[in-house]
C-alpha cells in the first residue's frame, strides 16, 4: 500500500484519537479583554489586513487561494463581525506590507488603524491547505487555519484566537466515464469547497467573540455552539471541525514555529 501524505497521516491519527476520547475535553482558549471588547461593541473596527501564510500548515499540498476565494473570506468576516461592530473594509486602504511583523508593534497598528478613522482594526493571517487519499489523486479533505487579532485605536489586542478548521470532501456524483477521466488525472481543489470553509469557521469567530463579550467561558466547537450551526450548508464539504490550532491530537497539523 502507498504511504500516506503527511496530512493524511496527521487526519487518520486525528480520527483515531477522536475515536478514543470526548471532544467535549477540548479546550478553546481566546484572549480577551472583556472591557475593552466591551468599548468597541457597535463602534467601527476596520479590517486592516487579510493575509495569507501557507506556511503555518505542516503539509505540502498547500493551496494559493484565488481572488474569488480572498474575496469571500473577506466578505464572510465583515458580515460575520458586523453583528458586533461597524466593520470597514480597509484591506486596499492600509498598506502593512508584512502583518505578522506589524501586529507586534502596538503603534504600527495604532498608526494604520489612525489611517480609516476606526476606532480598532482587525488582522486576520490564515493559511489553505488539503489532503490527498493513499492514491494521491482525489481530495480527501479541506484544511484552513486562521489567526484573528482584534485591536482597539491604541494597537492593544483585546481579543485574540488561532484556529483551524477541516472538512470531508464530498464525492461528487459522477458517470462512469467521469469516474473514469478522474482516475486518469489528479483531483483539483474546489474554490466553492474553501469557500464554504472560510465562511463556517468566520460565523464560529463571531460567536466567539459575542461569548468573550458576555463573559461565556465554555467554547466549545462540538458542545456550546449551537448544534445548527456546527451544520455546513455546501455541495462540496461535509463533516466540519474546528479546533484550536496548536492541538496536536487534531488535523490539519499547525506549525507553532510559524506563528
Amino acid at each position: 500500500m502507498k504511504a500516506l501524505t503527511a496530512s493524511a497521516a496527521v487526519l487518520l491519527a486525528s480520527l483515531q484519537v477522536l475515536a478514543c476520547m470526548k471532544v467535549e475535553d477540548i479546550r478553546y482558549e481566546t484572549e480577551a479583554r472583556v472591557q475593552d471588547m466591551a468599548r468597541l461593541k457597535g463602534q467601527k473596527v476596520a479590517l486592516l489586513a487579510l493575509h495569507v501564510n501557507n506556511g503555518r500548515l505542516g503539509n505540502n499540498n498547500y493551496y494559493e487561494p484565488s481572488q474569488t476565494v480572498m474575496d469571500a473570506h473577506r466578505r464572510a468576516l465583515l458580515a460575520q463581525l458586523g453583528n458586533h461592530f461597524q466593520m470597514l473594509d480597509a484591506t486596499g486602504a492600509v498598506r502593512m506590507v508584512n502583518p505578522e511583523t506589524h501586529i507586534k508593534s502596538a503603534g504600527d497598528v495604532a498608526a494604520a488603524i489612525s489611517q480609516t478613522a476606526a476606532n480598532g482594526g482587525l488582522v486576520v493571517i490564515s493559511a489553505y491547505g488539503f489532503a490527498r487519499d493513499a492514491t494521491r489523486i482525489r481530495i480527501l479533505d479541506y484544511e484552513f487555519a486562521s489567526d484573528s487579532y482584534l485591536f482597539d485605536s491604541q494597537g492593544t489586542v483585546v481579543w485574540h484566537f488561532y484556529g483551524k478548521s477541516t472538512a470531508l470532501a464530498k464525492p461528487p456524483p459522477l458517470s462512469v466515464t467521469e469516474m473514469l477521466e478522474r482516475m486518469a488525472s489528479n483531483e483539483s481543489p474546489s474554490e466553492q469547497g474553501f469557500m464554504d470553509l472560510v465562511g463556517h469557521y468566520s460565523a464560529y469567530v463571531s460567536w466567539l467573540i459575542g461569548t468573550d463579550m458576555q463573559g461565556t467561558k465554555e467554547k466549545n466547537y462540538f458542545v456550546a455552539y449551537p448544534e445548527q450551526q456546527r451544520e455546513i450548508r455546501s455541495t462540496v464539504l461535509q463533516n466540519p471541525g474546528i479546533y484550536p490550532a496548536l492541538d496536536l491530537r487534531f488535523g490539519p497539523y499547525v506549525r507553532a514555529d510559524q506563528q
